[in-house]
């Protein structure tokens, strides 16, 4: 794997560089203006032809992109893509006229990782050189709630600072996810790791290389997790599956007859765990895709044909601070929120699943 890993230095403007996770930045010379700042990170190349996978918070947002090769070979990059809300990102270089072709890395297919199951880390932790960790898979379906969400893998791997965006394998080499963030109440590592696995980046990576871009398919809708308090509160509902809260004015959920209280089971004969599970799997499909939706509704089950619209433009959510969660509830807590109204005392950020105040009804706002 280590020779298809690369380590990827950016220059920025500090005003427009995130402050992420998994993120490493360290100052430049005295001389350098103080408009611009320097980055580090990793990736890892995808085909000969020079085509690097990293993180959009190591990369998206550069001026200038250089590469450094496992051999030691410098080369200037250029972003092909970038999606912040699975923070992944496609760079690529020009590989070096009459040398030997790349090497390069492939995403495993079939099912992902189990929680138990080793896990290695390969990267530029602190910009010290090529680097390799080990431990296991902790987790799966794991969510920061910012633009490193989705159906994250855990791991207790080491990661540090300036492995993002590097390779999460298998004992068999095999990319199973990208690194994308850690969890600390120090900086460093404490063995809460996050990757964003490879069912989920593998088909990102090929949209943002498409001549269309990424463009994903929206439904228009407020959701929340179903639980059994919720089921039992409306006489019957389902326990598993995302109840609708609310719909957009004439979205494509509102116009395919789908109302608020309905709980979506399944997509397509797959069941939904939740919103994120729910908007994962519409995100893999383009605007203008009818897809079946299995729907309860008042103690009748029907499915209801819905034609996905585009997401409509919006900034990236902001990135979820490294809180350590709450012992024994499984939530975070935020400072008052100042929105005209708002009750005083602290805000849920983030809610484990199947902890406490999951199960309670609990939910992040």
């Amino acid at each position: 794997v280590q020779p298809a890993v690369v380590r990827i230095e950016t220059l920025e403007h500090a005003a427009a560089a995130p402050a992420l996770q998994g993120r490493a930045a360290r100052r430049g010379p005295a001389a350098r203006p103080a408009a611009t700042m320097i980055g580090a990170g990793s990736g890892f190349l995808v085909d000969a032809g020079g085509t690097i996978v990293t993180n959009h918070h190591v990369a998206g947002e550069a001026e200038r992109i250089t590469v450094t090769l496992a051999d030691g070979t410098e080369l200037p990059a250029r972003l092909v893509g970038t999606d912040p809300v699975t923070d992944i990102a496609v760079i690529k270089v020009d590989p070096p006229p009459g040398g030997p072709p790349l090497p390069f890395l492939r995403f495993a297919e079939g099912p992902p990782p189990r929680p138990g199951d080793w896990a290695l880390v390969v990267g530029n932790p602190f910009g010290i050189g090529a680097s390799v960790s080990l431990g296991i898979v902790s987790a799966r379906g794991r969510s920061l709630g910012g633009p490193a969400s989705g159906d994250l893998i855990q791991t207790d791997a080491a990661i540090n600072p300036g492995n993002s965006g590097g390779p999460l394998c298998d004992d068999a080499g095999r990319v199973v996810g990208v690194t994308t963030a850690i969890v600390s109440p120090t900086g460093g590592s404490v063995g809460i790791g996050f990757a964003v696995p490879a069912a989920v980046a593998a088909p990102v990576v090929a949209a943002l290389q498409s001549s269309q871009g990424l463009v994903r398919g929206w439904l228009g809708v407020q959701a929340q997790t179903m639980t059994r308090e919720l089921a039992r509160a409306m006489g019957g509902a389902p326990p598993q599956g995302t109840l609708l809260d609310d719909l957009v004015p004439d979205g494509p959920a509102a116009r395919a007859g789908l109302r608020p209280g309905d709980v979506v089971t399944a997509l397509e004969g797959e069941a939904t765990d939740g919103p994120q599970g729910l908007a994962r799997a519409v995100g893999l499909h383009p605007p203008g895709t009818e897809l079946r939706l299995f729907v309860w509704r008042q103690g009748q089950e029907a499915t209801v044909p819905v034609v996905l619209g585009a997401a409509p433009s919006r900034p990236a959510p902001p990135p979820m601070p490294a809180t350590p969660e709450h012992r024994g509830f499984g939530l975070v807590l935020g400072p008052p929120g100042h929105a005209a109204g708002a009750p005083p005392g602290p805000v849920v950020l983030r809610v484990t699943p199947g902890g406490a105040a999951d199960g309670a009804g609990l939910q992040p706002g």
